[in-house]
């Protein structure tokens, strides 16, 4: 198979899906084209995924979106939750946004929050979907739980 070529997604459909979702995103989203030594699953990975998913099916929404993927494997990001669902652990904050560096590895992107929470998003069999799982940290009010999440591609480029 040809490899495969990063088109940016619409970033107006983007912010569309994310207000939607009652979801906040920075002023600014700037795509970085990968090099020609990029691996394929660094240009599929390459993106904005979110959707009606919600963390163990009943907590907030995410939107994560990938940047730029550096050769180091190096990966600059935003992530970003709407407000709280029924099982969220947290009822009283509301959506948020922060600027990820990530990790690309395995076939997937994970970082580690200041608080100490890990978030690990996986690229699903075929390709068209991200698995998402976190996990608590120690000292949390529910400690070393797992939570799951899977995310879709958003804002498919403008075809013509």
């Amino acid at each position: 198979a040809p490899p495969p070529v990063f088109v940016a997604p619409d970033v107006a459909a983007v912010r569309a899906a994310a207000a939607a979702r009652e979801i906040k995103l920075p002023e600014k989203i700037a795509f970085v084209s990968p090099g020609p030594e990029a691996s394929r699953e660094a240009v599929v990975l390459l993106g904005a995924w979110g959707g009606d998913d919600r963390w163990g099916g009943g907590g907030r929404q995410a939107l994560l979106v990938i940047e730029e993927i550096k050769p180091s494997g190096i990966v600059r990001g935003i992530f970003a939750e709407g407000p709280p669902g029924q099982t969220s652990y947290d009822q009283a904050a509301g959506a948020y946004f922060g600027r990820i560096e990530a990790t690309l590895r395995d076939g997937g992107v994970e970082w580690t929050t200041r608080a100490g929470f890990f978030y690990r998003f996986a690229l699903a069999p075929g390709g068209d979907r991200l698995a998402g799982m976190h996990r608590t940290p120690p000292t949390h009010k529910v400690p070393n739980n797992v939570g799951r999440i899977e995310l879709i591609r958003l804002g498919a480029p403008r075809r013509g």
